[in-house]
């Protein structure tokens, strides 16, 4: 009997045990996808090689070797187009840089040394093909955002400064990343966005843009940020408002008279009147020719006006 309910007890310790672990299975550790390492050399006939292939959703490693015999001077910068990214300078003595990419875009790519030098001709023909993959997981792209504190933005002299910070989902900064800004504009009704300038992260993931608007108001900036080798596309709209300073600076309807930035204003000020003054011009000179044309025709037909004896 003892053997009997010892079986039993035994059976649904085991049942238990089984329940628990379908409903909460053992966690297995996530593994980081290996990255496919290439190298390629930077030499005095070339690069070699020159076409390089690997997987589509695969992360990729691209490390360049300086390797030059004859031309001790050469310096180079790498590009890859297409994944918007760059290299460190290489030369003698710094002869090894590495850029990192998910090949997320099948297709053929081409990378090129993007410094002027003395083989700069030879070295602008290299080719990436990523060929599409077997359907498997891919490497994911890192999350990146962009930051402008409040602090962060100055106006001073009718231009507004803004340093934008470009991070990754650790908050760590992202260097030689470019930032494209634009300003949301209204006309004839319409609004959408307007390129304003870009400028690239430095070694802090900082990137300083000088504007001079031509309007008072709120300014609607917004930031974007492409995407490029493994990190993530990512954008950020911030309003800058008019606040004392701001209108102090700019007056309360116009820029200070300085520049073109003036002259902007007060065309925007005035077109409407003399595009509504111009249409009337247009429309009496062609009544006038109508009037005069029918005058014309009465004179030619014997009507007031015209030659009576005959």
């Amino acid at each position: 009997m003892k053997s009997r309910r010892l079986a039993l007890a035994s059976l649904a310790i085991l049942l238990a045990f089984t329940v628990i672990a379908g409903v909460h299975p053992l966690a297995t550790p996530a593994v980081a996808q290996e990255a496919t390492k290439i190298t390629v050399k930077v030499t005095d006939s070339g690069l070699d090689p020159e076409t390089i292939e690997v997987e589509q959703g695969k992360l990729v490693e691209i490390t360049f070797i300086w390797d030059h015999k004859a031309y001790p001077n050469e310096e180079h910068i790498m590009v890859l187009e297409g994944y918007n990214v760059e290299s460190d300078k290489i030369d003698a003595q710094h002869k090894e840089a590495t850029i990192k990419i998910v090949a997320n875009k099948p297709g053929t790519f081409t990378f090129k040394c993007d410094l002027e030098c003395d083989l700069h001709d030879f070295l602008q023909n290299g080719v990436l093909k990523v060929k599409t993959g077997s359907g498997g997981g891919g490497a994911a792209l890192t999350k990146t955002k962009i930051s402008i504190e409040p602090a962060a933005i100055s106006i001073k002299d009718g231009k507004v400064t803004v340093n934008a910070s470009l991070l990754d989902d650790k908050d760590q900064p992202i260097p030689k990343g470019d930032i494209t800004f634009f300003i949301n504009q209204s006309f004839a009704g319409r609004s959408g966005l307007v390129e304003i300038g870009e400028e690239r992260t430095g070694p802090v993931g900082q990137a300083r843009f000088v504007y001079e608007p031509t309007l008072t108001g709120t300014l609607k900036l917004t930031a974007k940020f492409e995407g490029m080798g493994i990190y993530d596309a990512s954008e950020l709209a911030v309003d800058i408002p008019a606040s004392r300073a701001f209108q102090a600076e700019f007056g309360e309807s116009v820029l200070p008279a300085s520049g073109h930035s003036q002259e902007l204003v007060e065309l925007k000020d005035w077109a409407p009147a003399a595009l509504i003054s111009l249409i009337a011009l247009i429309w009496a000179a062609f009544i006038f020719i109508l009037y005069q044309a029918w005058r014309v025709s009465r004179v030619g037909d014997g009507g007031p006006g015209g030659d009576a004896s005959a």
